[in-house]
């Protein structure tokens, strides 16, 4: 059997189903259903948008999500409420804010990464930087490079999504 004549065979099948009665209106209601339930999934997911890259969303207080830092610390990066930053590897990440603030009058955000490469703090850096006239105070928190001393590459570990350090947030979604 060609695959013409079984498309055909197909066709007629649906057909025949589509012209019993009651099935042309379960399909039609099925179909809507999924539409709608896609729908309500997507604006939930799209208002609520957790990782605050989207052009469009809730005014809400978003807390960083600790599944991947990659993922949550542009969106604290561009925050305005900080105007001191900390930024490096899990060597800095045991800094904590709330108990820096008070002693340096400042409002620190720590950016620092678990096996954060280099580009990454940068990044975090320039678009922390990009967000404010004169910070108080940067932290810079220099760790030991592993993949100098490697002939494996670390970024399966955690992969360098570029596309979250642009400055327009409807720009960093891509697939």
């Amino acid at each position: 059997m060609s695959s013409e004549t079984w498309i055909k065979q197909l066709i007629n099948q649906g057909r025949n189903f589509l012209a019993k009665p009651g099935n042309s209106a379960f399909v039609r209601s099925f179909v809507k259903s999924a539409v709608l339930v896609s729908g309500l999934m997507a604006l939930t997911v799209y208002l609520v948008d957790p990782y605050d890259h989207l052009p469009i969303s809730l005014p809400l207080d978003r807390a960083p999500l600790a599944h991947n830092q990659r993922f949550s610390y542009p969106a604290l990066a561009r925050a305005t409420e900080f105007d001191s930053a900390i930024v490096g590897t899990s060597m800095t990440r045991m800094l904590q804010p709330e108990r820096i603030n008070p002693q340096l009058d400042a409002r620190f955000v720590n950016l620092s990464m678990n096996v954060a490469t280099a580009w990454e703090q940068q990044q975090l850096l320039d678009l922390f930087l990009r967000n404010r006239i004169q910070p108080k105070y940067i932290i810079l928190g220099v760790g030991l490079d592993l993949s100098r001393f490697s002939s494996v590459s670390l970024n399966w570990i955690n992969p360098i999504k570029e596309n979250y350090y642009g400055t327009r947030p409807h720009r960093r979604i891509q697939a």
